[in-house]
């Protein structure tokens, strides 16, 4: 059995229905790109998986450590990698040293404060202090938002290196074209249904997308 499961879960705000009768097992040792239009139900589902947020009905099995990240800068204008090395040493036991600092350098962060760092920057440190938890499930919600050509070849990279067995990254992106060398398998949601959840094809996603959306 898969350590993480869902069976018909709904989740509601108040009467707008944001996630409807989502049934999946969660496979191991891939990236599951999770794709969809805005408002599809992709950051109310990475919520729900990261027990962030209720499912208001279904039921949602899990059997191991999650790490959630919130598409929204929450980086403090203090935090160089060192402090932030600190910081995440004191709060979470699951925190490895030695792959943060193995990511700050993959991610080429320089070592000064966030309000010093470029949009890319900030994003790359964020990015490091999340992978750098040993969890079992990795909810990344739209990492590559607004952020430049290279940081993005940078912020795939990093979450390449977390792939391995044990662990699921669930890549929410619009950025499909560059995600989709580091996708294995596909969830595409729309109006809060899944409908499409198999391995990638060989042909592109954004014609696997097309085969949901229409042209």
């Amino acid at each position: 059995m898969s350590k993480f499961s869902c069976q018909n879960i709904t989740k509601n705000y108040g009467n707008k229905v944001a996630l409807t009768s989502f049934t999946s097992e969660v496979p191991d040792n891939v990236v599951i790109g999770l794709i969809g239009d805005n408002g599809a139900g992709k950051s109310t589902l990475l919520k729900v998986l990261g027990k962030v947020h209720h499912p208001s009905s279904g039921t949602y099995h899990c059997n191991g450590e999650t790490v959630y990240h919130s598409d929204l800068d929450q980086l403090y204008d203090w935090m160089s990698p060192k402090l932030t090395e600190t910081m995440y040493q004191d709060l979470y036991r699951d925190f490895e040293i030695e792959k943060f600092r193995e990511l700050v350098e993959l991610l080429k962060i320089p070592q000064n404060a966030g309000s010093g760092m470029s949009k890319g920057q900030r994003a790359r440190l964020r990015l490091a202090s999340s992978l750098a938890r040993n969890v079992d499930m990795y909810l990344l919600d739209e990492p590559l938002s607004g952020i430049d050509a290279l940081s993005r070849e940078k912020l795939l990279e990093a979450i390449r290196s977390r792939k391995q067995p044990g662990k699921t990254i669930i890549l929410s992106t619009h950025e499909v074209r560059d995600a989709q060398d580091v996708v294995d398998h596909l969830w595409i949601l729309k109006s809060g249904e899944l409908m499409m959840n198999e391995a990638k094809k060989k042909i592109s996603i954004i014609d696997q997308m097309k085969e949901i959306y229409g042209d």
